[in-house]
């Protein structure tokens, strides 16, 4: 969400003409170089419905977006939630966020063909793994105006040794891999670190893995 609302209110945008004193040349309290879209009237695709995909779902909810999700579970008994095939989710959404993990049948899932069914106006998040995204189909994709742009917080390559051209793209963000990386989160992920060392001295198995 963070994302989104910093590419939809231009924050770095502005931020930089400010710094350059556009602001400051003008006679008006304000200025606006780019529309500025309120939230209420975006469609947010959801691609992948675990924890994380829920979470989202119920933030996006809570600004008045039109939520559909794509997933393999059925979720159809949930409400203010629309499931729906992938192509529909590509041709409907302004917003597109991806949250699944990589595998065989997901690397490259957001290719040249896939970018083709997006509307001009979609903006696509990509917090989940780098390989989702063909980078370099989303670099000509962003170049052609096929799609509004991107805001990345992990690529294929972490950390980009060798930066793809995509991430100086000025239709596109890229942060590094902080998405998890919330004060909240980190202090939750050493309790469980603590507790597992905790149950596992005591004879205590949790989650274990076979």
């Amino acid at each position: 969400m963070a994302s989104i609302l910093a590419f939809y209110n231009r924050v770095e945008y502005y931020n930089q003409r400010v710094k350059e004193g556009e602001w400051s040349k003008k006679e008006d309290f304000c200025f606006y170089e780019k529309t500025i879209y309120p939230l209420s009237s975006q469609t947010i695709g959801i691609i992948g419905y675990g924890s994380i995909g829920k979470r989202v779902t119920r933030l996006a909810d809570s600004f008045g977006m039109r939520v559909l999700v794509n997933t393999r579970s059925d979720i159809s008994d949930k409400t203010n939630v629309v499931q729906v095939d992938r192509d529909t989710l590509y041709n409907e959404s302004d917003i597109i966020t991806l949250h699944l993990p990589l595998k065989d049948d997901t690397k490259y899932m957001i290719n040249k063909n896939s970018l083709l069914k997006m509307k001009p106006n979609t903006l696509l998040i990509n917090t989940s793994r780098g390989p989702l995204v063909n980078a370099d189909d989303l670099l000509e994709a962003m170049e052609n105006n096929i799609i509004a742009g991107a805001v990345l917080d992990v690529l294929e390559v972490e950390p980009p040794k060798n930066p793809h051209p995509v991430i100086f793209h000025n239709h596109c963000m890229v942060t590094p891999h902080i998405a998890w990386a919330g004060l909240g989160a980190r202090q939750k992920l050493l309790e469980g670190i603590v507790d597992n060392i905790a149950n596992f001295i005591e004879g205590k198995w949790v989650n274990p893995v076979y």
